[in-house]
């Protein structure tokens, strides 16, 4: 690198005392061969734990700056715009509370910045147990449970392999010229609605296998309870996306779409529950289950008044995992 490149590492979470001191420390590892100057922004989303003062213990220790910053609007969206708002540097790059940064995470994805003469980039993402002696995550898993950052090659990112919130760099001047997380996306698929705006925007963003942050699933993750959830809130994101993009026609087109595909899995699922494969019966149930999240988002979208769903909307609330499995 020529030139000193100053970058915003931006980590928010949210009562997670027991993982956020590592996940700190992964980012002030992070190796920058003399090229590259970085801070550390901890965004504390309103946690009711210990929290800050773990953060605060790291921080009064670090030779590089950590700065910590409580958010107390709830939400993803509001603890990423806060780190935004906050961050100095040109360059701004984003990783999650359970996630840790390989050494040559920020040198990767900045080496893919220039490579390619992108202002976005993302990496990839590697499950781990977060127990000690734990089996693998199956590959059946993994496709629920890490959908995106799972390529060999490097590639574009298209709609149907979005960029990953918690392994992604923005240049300062995206979120100038777009805008920053939408604020109401209580429910999940911030992310990609970000991304939406970028793609229409015809701002090239790129995926490299290089830039790698390892991602923990605690056993709860991997339970069938935790996996509906998880496949409800992303069905119901996804139908809110369509209907504000696609208009409400195409909507229940691919409602209706969705249903038929749902019922045509039926003899996969039997199968696998007849032949004793747990994991690949939970995968289908989850592609079950994300249909049913996207019909009732559907719905809610369109007739808001008769399809309210108040009270199954707020067991999909982002704190919702925490509260219910953790």
């Amino acid at each position: 690198m020529d030139q000193q490149i100053d970058v915003s590492l931006i980590l928010c979470t949210y009562n997670r005392e027991q993982w956020i001191g590592d996940a700190i420390q992964s980012l002030l590892k992070l190796r920058t061969d003399g090229g590259v100057n970085y801070e550390v922004i901890v965004v504390d989303n309103a946690s009711t734990d210990n929290t800050p003062d773990v953060i605060a213990g790291i921080a009064a220790t670090s030779d590089r700056s950590v700065r910590y910053v409580r958010e107390t609007r709830q939400g993803p969206s509001a603890a990423r715009n806060r780190g935004i708002a906050e961050a100095k540097g040109e360059w701004l790059a984003f990783i999650d509370d359970d996630e840790r940064a390989d050494p040559d995470w920020l040198l990767e994805l900045l080496a893919m910045t220039a490579k390619k003469g992108v202002r976005v980039v993302g990496g990839a993402v590697q499950l781990i147990s977060s127990e000690a002696g734990a089996q693998p995550v199956s590959p059946d898993l993994e496709r629920v449970l890490a959908p995106g950052g799972r390529r060999k090659h490097e590639c574009h990112f298209t709609p149907k392999h979005a960029l990953n919130s918690g392994n992604q760099m923005l240049h300062r001047s995206v979120f100038e010229e777009i805008g920053v997380y939408e604020e109401s996306w209580t429910e999940g698929g911030e992310d990609t609605e970000l991304f939406t705006r970028l793609y229409e925007a015809g701002i090239e963003s790129w995926y490299t296998p290089k830039a790698i942050v390892l991602h923990l699933v605690p056993p709860y993750r991997m339970s069938s309870g935790y996996i509906q959830w998880l496949s409800l809130r992303q069905g119901w994101s996804l139908a809110r996306k369509d209907v504000d993009k696609r208009g409400s026609l195409r909507a229940i087109g691919l409602a209706t779409a969705r249903c038929i595909r749902a019922a045509m899995l039926m003899p996969r699922l039997c199968l696998a529950l007849v032949l004793g494969q747990r994991d690949h019966a939970v995968y289908r149930r989850s592609q079950i289950w994300r249909t049913q999240g996207y019909v009732r988002g559907t719905l809610r979208s369109l007739a808001p008044h008769a399809f309210a769903q108040e009270k199954f909307l707020s067991r999909l609330e982002f704190r919702g995992e925490r509260q219910q499995f953790a």
